[in-house]
């Protein structure tokens, strides 16, 4: 209450609650951040992420456009642009994007999964599945391999 526009303390307090899965509140302390600093690309990243999952897509994507702009190297901005663009219901868009993500990082399997969830929603289930098969082949546990599992299951693999 003393330092609202502190924004570690607010960074800190929103990264909790995403991991936490209390979106609402993640979402508005990333809105505060971005008050105070709005080209803070962490916080635009986040932002349109929870935006995304919480079936506000169309607004999470000015906010991942915006990371982009800021970060347009960072295969993890181009990942929360190319998931929101498939929440929003631009899977061909989503396709492009998620194709970037990947060359700048090959081995990334959450990037290599959210390019299949798009190619999957585009009725290119061919190369989705191949693209699951090969991610769950080769990859270690990471954090969303149960849900590429059940993609693989859904579109016949």
């Amino acid at each position: 209450k003393r330092f609202p526009d502190d924004v570690l303390v607010r960074t800190t307090l929103a990264d909790f609650h995403l991991t936490a899965g209390k979106h609402d509140k993640a979402a508005s302390e990333y809105m505060e951040i971005l008050r105070v600093t709005p080209d803070n690309v962490a916080a635009l990243n986040n932002l349109a992420w929870v935006l995304a999952k919480t079936g506000k897509a169309n607004e999470g994507l000015k906010h991942a456009k915006r990371a982009v702009e800021l970060a347009p190297e960072s295969p993890q901005v181009l990942d929360t642009l190319g998931t929101t663009q498939t929440a929003a219901g631009q899977a061909k868009d989503a396709i492009q994007t998620l194709r970037n993500a990947s060359a700048k990082a090959p081995t990334d399997p959450t990037i290599q999964y959210h390019l299949a969830e798009a190619l999957a929603k585009d009725g290119q289930t061919t190369e989705a599945r191949d693209l699951l098969r090969n991610v769950l082949r080769e990859r270690a546990p990471w954090p969303e391999r149960s849900e590429a599992e059940g993609l693989l299951k859904q579109i016949g693999g």
